[in-house]
């Protein structure tokens, strides 16, 4: 019984030791720390070590620090400090386990992974090549559509071009003069009334006029002369100064003395309409501009003998069209004007709405050697509903025009049907 006892006993403390040693947890030691922070342990995946495998680091004793495997060979590993501080010899006790490695594919395995990839490619290039032919195939049928078209479309304009009249050649850019001369009343334009075009950008003109009417109904002369320009594209600006010198009936004890009239102008242009020499606006051939703008006259230094309350100021608004036609240019100008004028019945008859309609019709083109035209002669027609400048109501006008690269000069007739205004205009382009 006695043997039996110590049998027991013998074998229980043997079972304690050898579960004591299996739950003692994997121990080893730091061998090496390398320039970038790299640990090296002389314990590999013959003693278990595994890559993702926790230690703990134990110096003197005291948890100093853990690190954790990155890298596992048959007789080393390698770690990454995780926490802490790290030296050669500080005890690694390993906290956890991490995954086993896995096992290099087999030769079988690698072949059967490149045929499966090698199929994949050899379907997506298939597909690709598929939608390419159907990518061209849906071109080739667009352009023969649009060649179609284009073909379709070159026919009708061969036949409008049949249908359309001939147009005479016009004069290439830079050709023409600088810019259209400057009215008696400032701004581009005929002889009175202001055009749909201006000047351009930093061009513009200088002129000066003479009006002589000598009626029983009117008898002065004016002087008038000052200038415009483009102050952009499609913005031009005018200035004029007109010293009016009224003769004195034969009745007259006292002296008549000048007076002086300040005009300035403003003119903006719209963008063309059509391309010049398109006809695109009409169905005969006709291309037009437009422009609006404002003039405001204002008279001073009037004589004794006339008398206005506030002075004699006007302002007009107009709206002018131009339209280049087979032979010719037509003008027409819709305007209202307000302001103190002469007299009170003078004043209700020019106040309000009126027009003014003009016609520039070519004579002929001279040319120089190149075939650039130069120099144009034409005759100009024109008509004012209201010119109160003149001091007359309804007044058609005609007149005689030269112009040159640089310089135009207007002679005509004003208010032809009654007065007979004679005007002489010259301009110097720049």
């Amino acid at each position: 019984m006695r043997h039996l006892w110590i049998l027991i006993i013998g074998l229980t403390l043997c079972c304690s030791v050898a579960f004591a040693a299996e739950a003692e947890p994997f121990k080893t030691k730091v061998n090496l720390v390398l320039d970038d922070g790299t640990i090296m342990l002389y314990a590999g995946t013959k003693k278990g070590v595994q890559i993702g495998d926790e230690f703990e680091l134990v110096r003197n004793g005291v948890k100093v620090g853990t690190i954790k495997i990155t890298k596992a060979s048959d007789l080393a590993s390698y770690a990454k400090i995780a926490t802490g501080d790290v030296k050669p010899m500080d005890v690694a006790v390993r906290m956890a386990t991490g995954k086993p490695a896995k096992a290099a594919p087999s030769d079988a395995d690698k072949k059967k992974a490149d045929d499966k990839a090698k199929a994949a490619k050899d379907k997506d290039d298939a597909a690709e090549k598929d939608k390419k032919s159907k990518k061209k195939d849906k071109e080739d049928k667009a352009d023969a559509k649009a060649k179609a078209d284009a073909d379709k479309d070159k026919d009708k304009d061969k036949d409008k071009d049949k249908a359309k009249p001939v147009e005479p050649p016009k004069p290439k850019p830079g050709e023409e003069p600088t810019a259209l001369p400057a009215t008696a009343l400032g701004l581009s334009g005929l002889m009175l009334m202001p055009t749909a075009d201006v000047d351009g950008l930093n061009k513009g003109t200088v002129a000066i006029h003479h009006n002589n009417a000598s009626s029983d109904a009117l008898d002065y002369t004016d002087t008038i002369y000052g200038f415009t320009y483009g102050v952009s594209k499609n913005v031009e600006v005018g200035y004029m100064n007109m010293t009016t010198s009224p003769e004195a009936p034969s009745t007259a004890t006292a002296t008549v003395s000048d007076f002086k009239t300040n005009i300035i102008s403003l003119k903006y242009k719209f963008h063309e309409v059509a391309p010049a020499g398109k006809g695109g606006n009409l169905s005969t051939g006709m291309d037009y501009d437009y422009a609006f703008g404002l003039q405001y006259f204002n008279m001073s230094s009037l004589p004794t003998s006339v008398t206005i309350d506030g002075g004699a100021k006007v302002t007009r608004f107009f709206v002018s069209a131009s339209g280049a036609m087979q032979q010719g240019t037509l003008h027409l100008s819709l305007y209202t004007q307000s302001g103190n004028l002469f007299e009170s019945e003078y004043n209700k008859a020019y106040d309000g709405f009126g027009y003014q309609i003009g016609f520039e019709y070519p004579l002929g083109n001279m040319a120089d050697t190149s075939g650039a035209i130069q120099n144009r002669l034409s005759i100009i027609v024109e008509y004012d509903d209201k010119p109160f400048y003149l001091g007359v109501l309804q007044a058609p006008s005609v007149g005689l025009r030269f112009r040159q690269s640089n310089f135009s000069v207007t002679a005509g007739m004003l208010d032809v049907s009654d007065s007979g205004i004679f005007s002489l205009g010259g301009s110097y382009h720049f």
